[in-house]
């Protein structure tokens, strides 16, 4: 069990201790809550419990979601057992063909159950408790990591821009890569391999359109919802210095 695993609060930073009560450990079982996803193809499975705190007001609690079309990697389960903390840090594995349905079925929980971050964290990354904690610690809206693409292209899926072309055939929109490798700044948009959202952001969202990550306007869920977003007034944020990693295959041959 990891203790003083996140030293923030509600709304107040770095004032807070989070630590486990191993005396406890015994008389205090971990709740399992079995719930149906949007859709009859997907089970959502939540693992959650109680923590002691310092001060049980300011107690902060972080929803780890994370879709999943087929078998979770080894390194990215050891990444997930590393980052949860019973009553903090709370994992969501959702499984479904649909990746946007299981990340709106994961943002509609947060909300639900009073969660103050979502965490969407792909079933194909690398990434550690310490890289949650400097996002945390931005205390923005919306802010990822930095991880490329699995295509050998070594291009950083964050983008810098993006440009709307309007005539057939080029309607869909124009993806700038991010060139940078260091800083944390404001960005277009970002892929959801790694990104913190404040469940705040969320419950506005849901306000105005009944799904976030649906895809449209020809990108991915991640890049719809980065759009919708930045329509309601949000600006999403990149930490450079969050490196992860993202997991690949590759086909070995003699030729």
């Amino acid at each position: 069990m990891h203790t003083n695993w996140l030293n923030t609060s509600r709304g107040k930073r770095n004032e807070t201790v989070y630590q486990a009560q191993s005396a406890r450990r015994d008389t205090k079982k971990t709740q399992t809550k079995k719930i149906d996803g949007a859709r009859e193809n997907k089970t959502a499975i939540c693992v959650g419990g109680e923590v002691e705190c310092e001060d049980r007001s300011e107690k902060m609690r972080i929803l780890l979601g994370m879709p999943c079309v087929r078998e979770i990697p080894t390194k990215t389960v050891i990444s997930l057992l590393q980052t949860v903390q019973k009553g903090v840090v709370e994992p969501m594995i959702v499984e479904g063909s649909l990746i946007y349905d299981s990340r709106d079925a994961i943002a509609k929980y947060a909300v639900d159950n009073d969660y103050d971050y979502v965490l969407y964290a792909d079933s194909d990354m690398v990434f550690s408790a310490d890289d949650l904690k400097r996002l945390v610690s931005h205390d923005t809206d919306i802010c990822s990591g930095l991880y490329v693409t699995r295509r050998g292209e070594n291009k950083n899926v964050c983008y810098s821009k993006i440009i709307t072309r309007r005539r057939f055939p080029y309607r869909q929109p124009e993806l700038i890569h991010d060139t940078k490798t260091s800083g944390y700044g404001s960005v277009a948009a970002v892929g959801f391999g790694f990104c913190l959202i404040k469940c705040s952001v969320l419950k506005s969202m849901f306000k105005r359109y009944k799904s976030l990550f649906e895809p449209k306007w020809g990108v991915g869920e991640d890049i719809a919802f980065c759009i919708r977003a930045r329509k309601c007034g949000y600006e999403i944020f990149a930490d450079r210095d969050v490196n992860l990693g993202h997991i690949g295959e590759t086909v070995f041959s003699l030729q």
